[in-house]
């Protein structure tokens, strides 16, 4: 615990910088990365497919840590999921697709399910532990393990003394971490093992909207992390065919929504306040306004006059840093139902920018009711700075976590 201290306390980015200077002629090479003064740092990111905020975030970060210098390797554990990264023009393998959460068309969790596939995923002899084989082979030669989030063979990992232990570092939201110590009850011997394997980790970076560091010295806290938006604001809503004087929604739903109802009420909701909508949904992509991804989603965000979507943490965050509007739809997601705590305190505030609306029976109208509430007027911040800045302090932990593994240390 007193080495990982010491490790998250030593990063800062002019180190990174230093540690990381590489000469151009050694910016690519083939096969796994040596530890050598001129090749490249290798990391191994395995972001679960469940929703696609993981893989979003995995993308993200092997685009900003190529610049400095660092090779990202995603994995997933779904053939949609890796479609999703190859969406974003980044190469994804797929690990076994033996592991997965379950839910319903609305995104409520089918517990007893999950319970059952979690139990023979890790109990089946090609499961767990094969997956853990192949995964070992994979990042033979890299700097760092990402585990994002939770994925059960790497948590496995955490528990034993094999080759990925040190190299680990477990990536999750602060209350997916709460939502998955606490899934068979707040304490017992699956919330302690899932304790063990995050203490015994070589670091843990937690995102999270709380201010100050952790508590626990082995964990780095950091705001969720979200790609910069490009284009200017009126450019993004004339190409999303948004009239001049018009208000612009911007809907993003993960692939667990695939009820159609429930599209068909945030639809007829939203043309009556007279929005134009522009809706992204996997599982919704048949429908007309609706699209199966969109690589630029959060300029459409940050151009937005209201952002709907589940409370994911990225949703959140950039609903906050862009200052956009935000109508939660709010399901049984145990993790999501903490993230909406703070929002359904906030809602009855004067001048309130969010609402709180739980899917369920006569959804249209109340849909409409929160819409008619909404301020969706005040003035917006330029969110720029604050998104550069958020990605330097996530480019500076990753990187210092390989500075501090490697010889470069001792040098920089």
């Amino acid at each position: 615990m007193k080495a990982r201290a010491r490790v998250i306390r030593s990063l800062s980015v002019r180190r990174v910088q230093r540690a990381f200077r590489i000469a151009p002629q050694d910016l690519h090479h083939e096969g796994p990365a040596s530890f050598g003064p001129v090749a490249r740092p290798r990391i191994v990111w395995l972001a679960v497919s469940d929703g696609r905020g993981h893989l979003m975030r995995a993308q993200l970060m092997r685009q900003l840590l190529d610049g400095a210098g660092v090779d990202v390797d995603i994995v997933t554990t779904s053939d949609a999921g890796a479609e999703f990264v190859r969406s974003f023009g980044a190469p994804c393998a797929v690990v076994s697709r033996e592991f997965g959460i379950h839910f319903d068309g609305q995104q409520n969790l089918r517990k007893v399910r999950t319970a059952a596939g979690m139990f023979a995923y890790v109990l089946a002899p090609g499961g767990c532990r094969a997956d853990l084989r192949w995964l070992e082979r994979r990042a033979h030669g890299a700097a760092l393990v990402v585990n994002d989030s939770f994925h059960p063979a790497l948590l496995v990992a955490g528990l034993g003394n094999g080759p990925l232990r040190d190299k680990l570092v477990h990536v999750y939201g602060e209350t997916l971490r709460r939502a998955v110590q606490s899934f068979w009850g707040q304490r017992g011997p699956y919330a302690d093992a899932v304790a063990r394997a995050l203490g015994r980790s070589r670091a843990c970076i937690e995102h999270s909207f709380s201010e100050g560091a952790s508590a626990d010295p082995g964990v780095i806290r950091l705001p969720p992390l979200f790609a910069l938006p490009r284009r200017e604001r009126a450019d993004v809503r004339a190409a999303l065919g948004v009239p001049p004087g018009g208000r612009l929604a911007t809907v993003y739903l993960n692939p667990y929504f695939h009820d159609h109802a429930l599209a068909a009420a945030i639809e007829r909701s939203l043309a009556v306040a007279g929005y134009t909508m522009h809706g992204v949904a996997e599982g919704f992509a048949n429908r007309p306004g609706w699209h199966a991804r969109d690589p630029a989603l959060v300029e459409a965000v940050a151009a937005a006059d209201l952002f709907v979507s589940a409370a994911g943490m990225a949703s959140l965050g950039q609903a906050r840093t862009f200052g956009v509007p935000f109508l939660a739809i709010a399901t049984a997601q145990p993790e999501q139902r903490a993230n909406l705590a703070p929002l359904r305190a906030a809602q009855n505030a004067a001048g309130s920018r969010c609402r709180v609306v739980d899917v369920g029976a006569d959804l249209t109208s109340r849909l409409g009711a929160a819409l008619a509430t909404l301020d969706v007027d005040a003035p917006r911040p330029d969110p720029r700075h604050t998104v550069r800045r958020l990605q330097t302090r996530w480019i500076a932990a990753i990187t210092g976590l390989i500075s501090s593994s490697t010889p470069q240390e001792e040098t920089s």
